[in-house]
Order: structure tokens, then sequence, then C-alpha cells
């Protein structure tokens, strides 16, 4: 009987070469944020009744989640047909480098 072994074969020229140090985990940011008209130009204020786009300008973020507060007194935000709590928008997942957000511009809701 014939025991035969199979050794692997190593490229003795790679053995001692360095080994590259790991990619620093980059930190997600939120590079910009502003608001737009419905023809993508920048306003810092907003009429009842009209619509807006929140545009997030994030850098690797993508798959993860946040809560913003827009914080305005003088008026409501409705976001897929439900006014926000507080003018908070939670949990809204990234999903890309620049999020745009469609909202509409509601009167105050009275306190409950």
């Amino acid at each position: 009987m014939v025991f035969e072994k199979w050794w692997k074969v190593s490229d003795l020229a790679v053995k001692d070469a360095p080994i590259p140090a790991p990619e620093p985990k980059k930190e997600p940011t939120v590079k910009d944020y502003f608001i737009t008209d419905t023809e993508g130009n920048r306003i810092e204020e907003t009429r009842i009744g009209e619509t807006i786009t929140l545009n997030i300008n994030t850098q690797d973020m993508i798959g993860e989640t946040m809560t913003i507060s827009l914080s305005d007194p003088t008026a409501d935000f409705m976001y897929n047909g439900m006014v926000l709590e507080n003018d908070t928008l939670k949990d809204l997942m990234v999903t890309k480098n620049m999020q745009k957000i469609k909202l509409k511009v509601v009167e105050p809701q009275p306190e409950e």
C-alpha cells in the first residue's frame, strides 16, 4: 500500500512580505442638510401648503438610521400622509449618500 501526502505549495517570495494594515473604520457623518422647493432651489423659510424636499448629504451612513428634528414653531410637517410628532422624523433609514425626503408643510396642530 502506498500513502501519499499533498502539501500546500507556498510562494516563498511572498512569505516575508509585509501584511497590509486594515483600513480604519470610517465614521458615519452628516455633511450637510437643507430644504428645497419643488424646483430644487434652496429655501430658508416655508409656507403652509407647499411641498418641500429635505436634502441630507451623508458620508458612510448607508444602512444606518437617524432621527431629524425640524423644529419650526410656525408650521408642522407631513411625511407619507402623517403629521410628524414634535416636527421630528424618527428612525429614518439612510439608503443613499444624498437622501431626499418629500414633506408637506401644514398648519401647526394643536397639542394633545
